[in-house]
């Protein structure tokens, strides 16, 4: 017989099946006896709705389910006993029993189940999910009714079936016939990290920071909290170089002489690999000019063959003339001074002084400027490299080289290189010049020579790469062969348990989340989240794409993610809004189980802080009643919250990081303009906007784009006595990028929608970006409606409101003023989905060092438009404020406005 509810509002579901299952078979997790697994009743809602079944096909509903929670809140737990569920339980449907109710069977009963625990790297899964899995099986009475199930370290094997890990690094997933899926890393804090001024370590990086990747300075966009909890090992590399990273720290890594492609790669697993792998050698570092007082090339030849305290060089007679050439490309000019030399020991050869400091007739302050620059470094008269010429650009480091190696270095046959000097400072600084323009270089080398007054001598060598020219001397430079292959790699030489340290990791605003570190300045990766870089986003559509196909279902448990990153979670927030708003024609179900505090919780009032964290933790928190729940739960749950709530007065807290762990707020990338609490808290769904009463209206347009991926079309309004924020309309193409290239707005539904809000509001303000192919639209707008406005944008143009042109001053303001009327509140906006991604969406951007708004970049497909509307209505409503408008003096209504 056909399902028959119970009660009003009932829907069907194998949940309750699956609950009683659990209870049934798996063991609490991380106790000493055993205690059956019983869930909260906020994680029993969770399961009853993502065991929906529709009443007619007796399908299950969801295909993909997302619970977000803070951490700590019991995610793995459940996830844990989700897979074990899908792996043996009744999770698919087989019709009604007699009464009526929904009747389960397991997944072997018609195929081999294959559930699969996935991360972006094993310690990941171990940690997360696959802990408490092991310990749901192997202490409860699973092990006893299901003959044949064997719980191991790396896989479960059940009666017919199993349950396995999958990481990013761990091959493709490609194919693999997995029915469930569930979707659940650092360096050292004193790692040193070059950046263009100079360096920092790991520990004291801050949001914001610019610091090198693999294509020049990029910005650390979040230095994530530092752990304690992490194994470490000792990197060492072939340059003598190495670096203490955590065993799930991420590395772009290839195999030592195998032609397979790059792939990312763990700590972990590379120890665990006979093989050698290469990371990215150091790119040349970009930094802006120095235009130093002396030439740097000078510098660099005088350091190595001048004459301390004096403003000469020592040069061979068969390179004067080539010496003085280059030193005349620079701006210097020189005067030989020939010395009748008797030599006696090592390296005689005819010599001859060049003095730039003065000739016949030059005295004292009548010195030529660049000896005066070069008497007044610290280096004249104990040489070194200054700290200020390790800056500078590629340009001005590359001749301080050349005046090194044109002095003390020289080329062998095969293009090798090699530095000498006595001045151990003087090689050093060689190396970390070398190093900051993308040489591959070893340590200083000492070598014994009793020929030398010190005892011995200093080398540096290294070969040529990437076309790189180490000297200005002809004959010197025709014999460098320089690598011509393109970026190198470094060998790995060795991987060393060591005792766990301090460490953290760091995100980039680098399209390969690649940045440099250590001494070297190497390549790493930056993140442990579900992204492009690490993997994460090609493993998720590999493991989506299978497992849907076969009919099977996908479960991801994240924290909050932070929007701009391109993670996972986001594009499945995404994924979801988009069936939510008709952006897509997909049926798939996605259940997106989201909680986090509410949005006016005040970070420093404990009594605020405390019920935001109630709300956020629901059932696991430690309190006498939860805070969900009507009537709530009495059971108290395990989750400490006056503990979290005084961490946040510690000193080293991030507060974003914090909203985003502990109250599961999903905030804002560093350089967003608004973050998601900010307004978030200026909702109010009580308001509505009734016909006839004052209004503007605020349009940003888009006609598509032929390449890429398009904009997006807007109309906005704004009620003026009270800054309400409503939205009229706003016109996108869909999520595919099939649509992109073919997308254009309607403009018929768009002036429709104009007309309509002048018939329906008083409209006494229309601000509109003409933009891009939307001028003429907007002139003729300004026809058919100009006169009925009472505040115009311009004398000849009463809609005309430009964002670029020359504005870049009453844009910023504009910009400013919606941006104060969020945060202290003095406006309101109704909740649309679609604005609420926009002005999420948009960026801080500086043009003439003026703020704008951007999105994250030209072509990315998270659009903005909306929200500059809303910038737009919101400025058009101050003007109103500031002028004298009026109400209409009686209900009128006109028959025909377009």
């Amino acid at each position: 017989m056909p399902w028959v509810p119970s009660y009003e509002g009932e829907y069907p579901t194998l949940g309750w099946l699956a609950l009683d299952w659990m209870t049934a078979y798996l063991a609490r997790p991380e106790t000493q006896e055993y205690e059956p697994l019983i869930l909260t009743k906020e994680q029993a809602q969770f399961v009853l709705r993502f065991y929906e079944l529709d009443p007619i096909t007796c399908k299950r509903i969801i295909q993909r389910g997302v619970l977000s929670r803070p951490r700590g809140w019991g995610k793995s737990p459940i996830t844990a006993a989700l897979a074990c569920l899908e792996g043996l339980g009744p999770t698919v449907p087989a019709g009604w029993d007699a009464d009526g109710r929904p009747v389960g069977k397991p997944w072997s009963a018609i195929r081999k189940p294959l559930v699969e625990i996935a991360a972006v790297s094993e310690q990941q899964v171990d940690t997360n999910t696959w802990s408490p899995l092991k310990d749901m099986l192997s202490f409860g009475p699973a092990t006893r009714e299901y003959p044949g199930l064997d719980v191991l370290e790396g896989a479960i094997i059940l009666p017919y079936g199993r349950i396995q890990k999958r990481t990013a690094a761990a091959g493709s997933a490609k194919g693999a016939p997995a029915h469930f899926v569930v979707c659940d890393q650092a360096l050292a804090l004193d790692t040193l990290i070059p950046t263009p001024d100079g360096w920092t370590t790991m520990g004291d990086l801050q949001d914001g920071e610019i610091i090198y990747g693999s294509q020049g300075p990029t910005r650390v966009v979040k230095a994530k909290p530092v752990s304690l909890d992490h194994d470490c090992y000792e990197v060492t590399f072939a340059d003598g170089t190495s670096v203490v990273a955590s065993a799930g720290h991420l590395w772009q890594t290839k195999i030592a002489e195998s032609p397979a492609a790059p792939k990312i790669r763990t700590t972990q697993e590379m120890d665990e690999d006979i093989r050698r792998f290469r990371i990215p050698a150091a790119p040349a570092q970009e930094m802006a000019a120095a235009n130093h007082s002396v030439p740097p090339y000078l510098l660099g030849l005088w350091l190595g063959d001048g004459t301390r305290g004096k403003c000469e060089i020592a040069v061979g007679e068969d390179d004067l003339e080539a010496t003085q050439r280059a030193l005349a490309d620079v701006g210097v000019e020189t005067w030989p001074r020939r010395y009748d030399m008797t030599s006696d020991g090592y390296g005689a050869r005819p010599t001859v002084n060049l003095s730039f400091s003065r000739r016949l007739g030059y005295q004292g302050a009548d010195r030529p400027e660049v000896a005066k620059a070069l008497r007044a470094l610290d280096c004249f008269e104990s040489k070194h490299i200054p700290h200020e010429f390790f800056a500078g650009s590629i340009e001005e480091r590359t001749q301080l080289v050349r005046g090194l190696m044109d002095s003390d270095g020289s080329a062998s046959k095969t293009g090798s290189c090699v530095f000498v000097n006595t001045s151990h400072d003087l090689a050093v600084g060689l190396v970390r010049l070398l190093r900051s323009l993308g040489q591959v270089t070893t340590a200083p080398k000492w070598r014994e020579d009793k020929r030398y007054t010190e005892g011995g001598k200093w080398l540096v060598h290294f070969t040529p790469r990437l076309d790189f020219q180490p000297f200005a001397l002809p004959r010197k430079a025709a014999r460098v062969r320089g690598h011509r292959r393109g970026p190198d790699w470094v060998t790995i030489t060795s991987i060393t348990p060591v005792e766990r340290v301090p460490v953290r990791c760091i995100a980039v605003e680098a399209d390969d989340h690649l940045f440099a570190f250590g001494v070297a300045g190497h390549l790493t990766h930056n993140t442990e989240e579900w992204t492009k870089g690490n993997g994460g986003i090609n493993l998720y559509n590999k493991l989506k794409n299978n497992v849907l196909k076969r009919g099977g279902h996908l479960l991801e448990s994240p924290n909050a993610y932070t929007p701009g990153d391109g993670s996972v979670a986001e594009n499945t927030m995404a994924a979801y809004q988009a069936i939510q708003e008709g952006r897509t024609k997909s049926s798939a179900g996605v259940y997106y189980d989201h909680r986090e505090a509410p949005a006016e919780t005040e970070m420093f009032d404990d009594e605020s802080v405390l019920r935001g964290l109630a709300i956020a933790y629901g059932d696991s928190a430690d309190i006498p009643f939860c805070a969900i729940h009507n009537p709530p739960c009495e059971s108290p749950g395990w989750v400490d919250l006056q503990v979290l709530a005084d961490s946040l007065q510690q000193a080293d807290t991030d507060l974003q990081v914090a909203r985003a762990d502990w109250f599961n707020q999903i905030t804002h990338a560093s350089d967003a303009w608004i973050s998601s609490t900010a307004w978030r808290a200026r909702f109010d769904g009580s308001k509505s906007v009734a016909d006839r009463e004052m209004v503007v209206l605020g349009f940003d347009g888009s006609r598509g784009r032929a390449k890429g991926k398009p904009d997006a079309t807007a109309l906005i309004g704004c009620r003026v006595n009270d800054g309400h924020v409503f939205t009229i309309g706003v016109w996108e193409a869909g999520d595919h990028p099939n649509t992109w290239a073919t997308w254009e707005p309607n403009i018929v539904e768009i002036e429709a929608a104009i007309g309509t809000a002048f018939l329906q509001y008083n409209v006494v303000a229309f601000y509109a970006d003409p933009g891009k192919d939307w001028r003429s639209h907007i002139n003729a707008w300004e026809a058919k409606w100009g006169q009925k406005v009472q505040i115009k944008a311009g004398p000849n143009h009463p809609f005309e409101w430009w964002m670029t042109g020359g504005r870049s001053g009453l844009v910023e303001r504009a910009i400013e003023q919606l941006e104060g009327a969020i945060l202290n509140g003095d406006m309101t906006h109704d909740g649309s989905s679609t604005l609420t991604r926009h002005v999420l969406n948009a960026r801080r951007r500086f043009s003439h060092s003026k703020l704008a708004l951007g999105k994250e970049n030209d072509y990315s497909s998270n659009k903005i438009d909306a929200c500059v509307a809303a910038v737009l209505a919101y400025q058009a409503r101050l003007d109103a404020l500031s002028r004298v408008v009026s109400e209409p003096s009686s209900f009128y209504m006109p028959r025909k406005l377009y």
